[in-house]
């Protein structure tokens, strides 16, 4: 049946119908007869238990990216962590030559290795650790095409979280000299009624 002779009335029966699948074992061929609804149910249940994998796998990024930002007191280290490795997952997403990444350079232990919860966050969104003769490497396991979605979501978490810090020291930034100016101003008023 070509496309053309399809109609509408006869879509429905296109779409129920049956579908042979024939497969051979060791033993002895097996016919099993299939409804094209069958395989949507399937082919949904394929895509819940992705979901539920893409849901625990963003878990664990988000427990690894929890422990960064409380178990390190400094907020300076915090800042450079987060983006270093927000720095790491973009290039290795987006560049092949960028993918593996060596552990035992000097900034990579001072700005993410000797962080708790730095090579964690690394992991959970796809890397994994590989030794050879040069030494510990890090190495994205995905490439352009086969990255998860969950992925660049951990990069706008990372990227949020940055914006929103960098909001709120600003706004205790200004607040401190807003502070500081309406001291100034006291003492400059308290200072010229004293001496009147």
């Amino acid at each position: 049946m070509t496309n053309e002779e399809l109609t509408s009335s006869n879509v429905h029966d296109v779409r129920t119908q049956r579908i042979e699948v024939s497969f051979r074992t060791d033993s002895a061929e097996t016919n099993s007869t299939v409804t094209s609804s069958e395989l949507e149910a399937a082919d949904d249940e394929e895509k819940a238990e992705e979901s539920e994998s893409h849901v625990e796998t963003f878990r664990g990024f988000e427990q690894a990216f929890n422990q960064l930002v409380t178990e390190n007191e400094e907020e300076r280290v915090i800042d450079v962590a987060l983006n270093t490795i927000h720095a790491i997952i973009r290039n290795a997403t987006s560049n092949p030559n960028r993918r593996s990444l060596p552990m035992n350079t000097e900034r990579f232990s001072r700005e993410v290795a000797s962080v708790s919860g730095g090579i964690e966050i690394l992991k959970a969104v796809g890397f994994v650790e590989l030794h050879d003769e040069n030494g510990n490497s890090l190495t994205y396991q995905f490439d352009e095409t086969t990255t998860p979605a969950w992925v660049y979501e951990a990069l706008d978490h990372i990227r949020s979280y940055r914006i929103r810090n960098v909001n709120l020291r600003d706004m205790a930034a200004q607040a401190a000299t807003r502070r500081l100016q309406h001291r100034r101003e006291r003492r400059r008023r308290t200072g010229n009624s004293g001496s009147r």
